[in-house]
């Protein structure tokens, strides 16, 4: 019995080793997907909504009763979690120049809380700014 004991003392004494790097490390990389999941949706909203803005859809003028800021929430809240950014979050402005092209551009940036910091906590701003042009 006292081989068996030892053993299984053995077992427990390499799993908590094993364990105590193995389960930071596989967290990190989930929070890390979580992160680049928010980024490239918020991405996909600001490019939809600038181009909304600038084509004047119905979907996003305000004599629909809605706005592009709006209509960016709309479009979050159906691609990652309800609530995760408000109108207060979304800008829109106008601009002469979008990346290194002239002319005029319909602008929105997006600013969202950076909701996943567990792990990562140093390494990782407090917010994520994402923006996107699309020519009027």
């Amino acid at each position: 019995m006292t081989r068996a004991r030892s053993c299984r003392a053995m077992i427990s004494v390499e799993f908590a080793i094993v364990a105590s790097v193995l389960i930071p490390i596989t967290s990190a990389i989930i929070e890390l997907g979580l992160l680049l999941w928010t980024l490239t949706a918020m991405q996909s909203v600001a490019s939809l909504a600038a181009r909304c803005g600038a084509i004047s859809s119905p979907l996003c003028s305000s004599s629909g009763g809605t706005t592009v800021p709006a209509y960016a929430v709309t479009l979050a809240t159906n691609w990652t979690m309800t609530g995760m950014i408000s109108s207060g979050n979304v800008t829109v402005g106008s601009s002469t120049t979008c990346n290194n092209a002239s002319g005029a551009f319909e602008t929105v940036t997006i600013t969202v809380p950076v909701w996943s910091r567990v792990v990562l906590r140093p390494f990782l701003p407090d917010t994520l700014n994402v923006s996107a042009c699309y020519p009027t």
